[in-house]
């Protein structure tokens, strides 16, 4: 399973054009990012979400994405959270649309994690 220090190298790594189309074909790393969608961890969750979401952008992605085994078990699964208010709930939904869709999304870096624990610590 990807720990937080990778995911923030990898999100460091989506900002590279060329990265970002090797990660979004790699079964290692895609595999290891629906694993992180079950993590207790909700701002892991999060992040990794964020990233499937910019990975999701080009529509030559989705449909690789859309069918990686248990990728739309996971979300549909978070996509139920019966919190309506959880960010989880939000992203998950939204990429579960995203990978449904032809429509082209610019492209839009994620946060690193360390970025979304200091502003999620000025909200708590």
């Amino acid at each position: 399973m990807l720990s937080s220090e990778g995911l923030d190298q990898l999100t460091a790594a989506l900002k590279d054009p060329v990265k970002r189309k090797l990660i979004a074909r790699d079964d290692t790393l895609i595999g290891g990012l629906v694993l992180v969608l079950s993590n207790a961890d909700k701002k892991v969750v999060i992040e990794a979400l964020e990233i499937l979401l910019c990975l999701a952008m080009p529509v030559e992605h989705r449909e690789f994405l859309h069918n990686f085994m248990g990728m739309k078990e996971q979300l549909t699964l978070l996509a139920k959270d019966t919190n309506p208010l959880d960010h989880v709930r939000e992203l998950s939904s939204q990429l579960l649309c995203r990978l449904s869709s032809t429509e082209p999304v610019p492209f839009v870096p994620p946060q690193p994690l360390q970025q979304l624990r200091s502003r999620n610590a000025n909200t708590e």
